[in-house]
């Protein structure tokens, strides 16, 4: 079974987005309309896409491949529930936070996976402020994972 993660674009080195958009715009199959579109073209086109969050950048971690997909199929793979801001450092792993609350509805769930130990503070603080309820933050040897309910923002 597949077990996708989303990757956030700015945590790409630039040199291997690169990479990556370029191989994904010359896959087989890739359909960019009637006319012949130059690479260069194709990989502008797709890291506008992916930047303006149109579309999202997803590693299957069982088959160790990267995938590029629409928003609303990516969040069907990997679901609303987790936030993966591991790696990020401060302000990045609340920034992210804000935007992924802001995509839930008041009273859904969402788990949180960091290594930033500025996020013992941060997190909770964001909760406390935007009246969200932290249900449980947990250290681990590597990394913190928090389950936080979405409330009725002030």
């Amino acid at each position: 079974m597949a077990d996708f993660v989303e990757v956030p674009v700015a945590r790409v080195p630039a040199e291997s987005l690169a990479g990556l958009l370029e191989e994904y715009a010359s896959r087989d199959g890739t359909d960019y309309g009637e006319r012949e579109t130059p690479l260069a073209e194709r990989v502008a086109q797709l890291e506008q896409r992916l930047k303006s969050g149109e579309l999202r950048l997803l590693f299957d971690a069982a088959s160790e491949q990267w995938d590029i997909l629409p928003a609303d199929t990516a969040r069907q793979l990997v679901g609303p529930e987790t936030l993966d801001a591991r790696g990020l450092r401060c302000p990045e792993p609340v920034m992210l936070l804000h935007k992924a609350v802001a995509e839930l509805a008041v009273g859904e769930c969402l788990t949180v996976l960091a290594t930033d130990p500025t996020t013992l503070r941060d997190i909770p603080q964001f909760c406390r402020f935007l009246g969200h309820e932290l249900l449980s933050s947990e250290e681990g040897e590597h990394e913190i994972t928090y389950r936080l309910r979405k409330g009725g923002q002030r």
